[in-house]
């Protein structure tokens, strides 16, 4: 098969399939711990609440506060050069951070959950041409996908920089 994905990837794909239905649940209990925003919540479930921006759009995944705090002089040199930021992370208060240390033409949405159903919307707000990520883990259903929200659609060119140290 020429287009198979290795073994690993396709246990990843088989297993989250299967955790897909307790999405709902863990988010229900981080909700009720402060862990989640609920004016937010579809962009966990992959639904843009921003409307993408005119001009070209790069991409920047922080997991949390210290990767998203990181990303910030390559944020900055970025805007210099007009290209407009779409910052993603997972943490309630990589939100605050990103509200406060970053203008506001710096776009911040929840990352969504790393399954099928939230990566595979047809929403066509956000399209971008580069993806870089400050973490330690990537998020596979969100790269192998043919066409997810947040990230590309199929007849874009994507490039992937990963950034971890």
């Amino acid at each position: 098969m020429p287009n198979a994905l290795p073994v690993t990837l396709a246990a990843y794909r088989r297993l989250s399939a299967f955790a897909a239905p307790l999405a709902a649940p863990l988010i229900a209990r981080r909700l009720k711990q402060g862990k989640e925003d609920p004016e937010r919540l579809g962009e966990r479930r992959g639904v843009a609440s921003a409307a993408r921006p005119p001009g070209p759009l790069i991409w920047i995944h922080g997991a949390s506060v210290g990767e998203v705090l990181a990303a910030a002089g390559l944020i900055e040199r970025l805007r210099a050069l007009n290209v407009r930021i779409l910052l993603t992370s997972g943490t309630v208060t990589s939100a605050a951070i990103v509200a406060r240390r970053f203008p506001p033409d710096v776009i911040h949405q929840y990352v969504p959950l790393d399954l099928k159903p939230a990566v595979d919307l047809p929403d066509e707000n956000i399209r971008k041409s580069m993806f870089f990520a400050c973490v330690y883990a990537i998020f596979y259903w969100l790269l192998l996908s043919p066409a997810p929200i947040l990230i590309w659609p199929k007849h874009d060119t994507i490039h992937i920089f990963p950034i971890n140290n």
